[in-house]
């Protein structure tokens, strides 16, 4: 009797996604305007989630304290800055190209 042998071939079926939509980012004050603190804090927020810090975030009318922004949730960083002076606006800004998410796709 000749032995039957059988080879099963299993078909495996690859599912990937691509996203070609870049995160958003909002940059708000966590304290009302005006105020008279000395160190302000401000929450940057994204749409979806990035591969790190944002980067060469912008300072208008203050310095940032510690060099670090801070993750604070999934979606959100904070930032402490040191108004320049005792009157006058303070502007953060999150520059382009400042984070990107795991498909590359920069704010």
């Amino acid at each position: 009797m000749k032995e039957r042998k059988e080879i099963f071939v299993l078909k495996r079926l690859l599912l990937w996604s691509t996203d070609s939509i870049p995160p958003v980012v909002t940059v708000t004050s966590l304290q009302s305007s005006p105020t008279s603190l000395s160190t302000l804090l401000f929450k940057i927020s994204f749409s979806k989630l990035v591969t790190g810090p944002p980067q060469s975030i912008g300072f208008a009318g203050a310095t940032q304290n510690g060099g670090t922004i801070q993750l604070v949730a999934g979606l959100e960083y904070q930032v402490s800055a040191t108004p320049s002076s005792q009157e006058g606006p303070v502007t953060i800004t999150a520059p382009i190209n400042c984070a990107q998410d795991a498909f590359g796709n920069r704010v």
